[in-house]
């Protein structure tokens, strides 16, 4: 199993009182599988997919990632972690406005270890995204729709087992939508895992839905 979930909780407190931004949640995911979580605005699917990626301590579970305990990792060693195994697409702005949209996409690259360059690859997952005309803007001159299109780009760029996305189609024209789906889907076919929160039907037709509400896992 690639990753194991186990009675994951998060609590905020909010006017004095304590409330569950996710609550006793567990799941698993295989290798190459493809879960789609369904809630409302509220329901802790932010909170739980950056628990996940390892940038939020839970308050009480365990996250397993291919028999680790990212928790047990310190702040470097999981941020390398990170870097090494996953794709994470937060939702709302995450680029470097310092940064070129192109060099964006190549940075996770070079936060570790590794032979070569890394300007073709990058240029080919823009080109895949349709973005090969903006390569050389910044962020501030780019539309919300790219902005999250090279964020995509981004997190594929090291080849993750495990992509983490939060609402990845928002901001994007229909057409555009459907086809990061159908690039998710050839992905997935190659052994590319994938968590998303999504309220994108297109998407949630590819693999195993799951609803949250509460912070709570409802269904199938």
């Amino acid at each position: 199993m690639l990753l194991e979930v186990t009675r994951l909780s998060k609590k905020y407190t909010r006017g004095g009182r304590d409330f569950p931004a996710v609550d006793n949640l567990s799941l698993s995911l295989e290798r190459g599988g493809f879960i789609c979580l369904l809630g409302r605005s509220g329901s802790g699917k932010s909170t739980f997919l950056n628990m996940l990626a390892g940038l939020l301590t839970p308050d009480a579970g365990k996250i397993s990632f291919d028999g680790l305990d990212i928790f047990s990792l310190d702040d470097r060693a999981r941020t390398l972690w990170r870097n090494d195994k996953l794709g994470y697409v937060p939702q709302g702005a995450s680029l470097l406005s310092n940064l070129s949209a192109l060099d964006n996409v190549r940075l996770p690259y070079h936060l570790g270890s590794r032979k070569g360059g890394s300007l073709k690859k990058a240029r080919g997952l823009m080109s895949d995204l349709g973005l090969a005309k903006v390569e050389k803007s910044y962020p501030p001159a780019l539309s919300g729709g790219e902005m999250r299109r090279v964020a995509l780009a981004r997190a594929m760029m090291n080849e993750p087992e495990l992509i983490i996305a939060d609402e990845p189609t928002s901001d994007l024209d229909s057409e555009t939508a459907r086809e990061i789906a159908e690039l998710f889907t050839l992905l997935n076919d190659r052994g590319c895992a994938f968590l998303l929160a999504t309220h994108d039907l297109e998407l949630s037709r590819h693999g195993r839905v799951l609803k949250i509400s509460d912070g709570r896992l409802l269904s199938d």
